[in-house]
């Protein structure tokens, strides 16, 4: 199967490297249960409301970074099991080396150059599964898997081709799940 895979709070967790920044800026206090909608820069203080962009293109954020727990040993599993693994990021354009080279060390095993993939509207990529923290980005792939976080409640899972997973485990029980139904 074609197992699509975002790469921001699926693989790092860039909410929190950019929250904590930004809170060191500011002076605020925002928490990730804070943010209940997929944009953050609806829950800044008014003066970095406009400029919060910025912020995902700050070196202090992508040195924060860390990895989302199990994400690696995941993925690894992942590719041993036959699938044919892509990462697809929305993102600043000038990020895309960053993550395309944050990629290539964290999997060596897969051709990130072949394999990222960057643009504006991930329902316009094909593939069997999309595991993703943004629900709007769902809508090209046969089926859905959404890690859990505060902005993605509006997500419906049915147990049928959409699933609510609250860490790497259950997705991949859920690719699992997915693959033996599709045999």
């Amino acid at each position: 199967m074609t197992v699509i895979i975002d790469v921001d709070n699926i693989i790092g967790n860039l909410c929190e490297a950019v929250l904590s920044v930004y809170n060191e800026d500011s002076g605020d206090r925002l928490k990730i249960e804070d943010i209940k909608t997929y944009y953050i820069e609806n829950y800044v203080l008014p003066p970095y409301k406009e400029t919060f962009y910025n912020y995902f293109k700050n070196k202090r954020v992508w040195k924060r970074m860390k990895y989302v727990n199990g994400c690696q040993e995941y993925i690894a599993k992942l590719f041993a099991d036959g699938h044919d693994i892509y990462f697809c990021s929305k993102t600043e354009m000038i990020n895309a080396p960053k993550k395309e080279s944050y990629l290539q060390r964290t999997f060596p095993y897969i051709n990130i150059r072949k394999k990222l993939i960057i643009c504006p509207d991930k329902t316009m990529v094909r593939g069997d599964i999309l595991i993703d923290d943004c629900s709007a980005n769902f809508g090209g792939q046969t089926y859905s898997i959404v890690l859990h976080y505060p902005w993605n409640t509006d997500f419906k899972e049915n147990n049928i081709d959409k699933f609510r997973a609250f860490n790497w485990e259950e997705i991949y029980g859920f690719v699992k799940l997915i693959n033996l139904n599709k045999t």
